[in-house]
């Protein structure tokens, strides 16, 4: 059987176009609550401590960046943890599995998803013994839809290999 190439490109372009026009609304509607947008000075050893609320929104997430300038490394560390993951932190004693935690970084660029409950944003120079930082911060909370690259990267986590799905679809009596 010959499919005809020219009667699938039209077609493959207005399925684009019409699922584009789709989702342009639904990206358009997310709602900005930004939380800080300064830069701080953080004495060497310390820390500084953000906490916000997030309700039951759809697709809620921390976004933003963080840079740092100071010390040998230019570097910060970023901790964002729910409610009980704070109450197990302390400086020297980390987190096992926080919500999101970048490492010793100059600059950071994150897009973290929430659920529902109370975060706190940590900007941790608990490292350094001498250095004072400056720290450059753009944080906001983004409550909507979630974007298109949000998407992508949950599917990318949950994407199970295809012998498994095979499995999945398979007969009783295939297996």
């Amino acid at each position: 059987m010959k499919v005809k190439v020219d009667r699938i490109w039209p077609t493959a372009i207005s399925f684009v176009l019409i699922w584009h026009l789709s989702i342009t609304p639904a990206l358009a509607a997310q709602t900005q609550y930004p939380l800080l947008n300064e830069s701080r000075q953080i004495a060497a050893g310390t820390f500084v401590e953000l906490n916000f609320e997030v309700g039951s929104d759809v697709g809620a997430r921390l976004v933003g960046s963080v840079s740092a300038q100071g010390g040998a490394g230019n570097d910060i560390r970023l901790w964002v943890l729910s409610e009980d993951e704070r109450a197990q932190w302390a400086p020297g004693r980390p987190v096992l599995a926080p919500t999101y935690y970048s490492g010793q970084l100059s600059v950071i660029n994150l897009d973290v998803p929430l659920e529902e409950g109370q975060y706190y944003v940590l900007l941790d120079n608990t490292f350094s013994i001498f250095s004072t930082k400056t720290v450059a911060a753009n944080l906001a909370v983004l409550v909507g839809p979630p974007s298109i690259a949000s998407v992508t990267t949950a599917f990318k986590k949950t994407r199970r290999p295809v012998s498994h799905a095979r499995r999945l679809w398979c007969s009783p009596s295939a297996i």
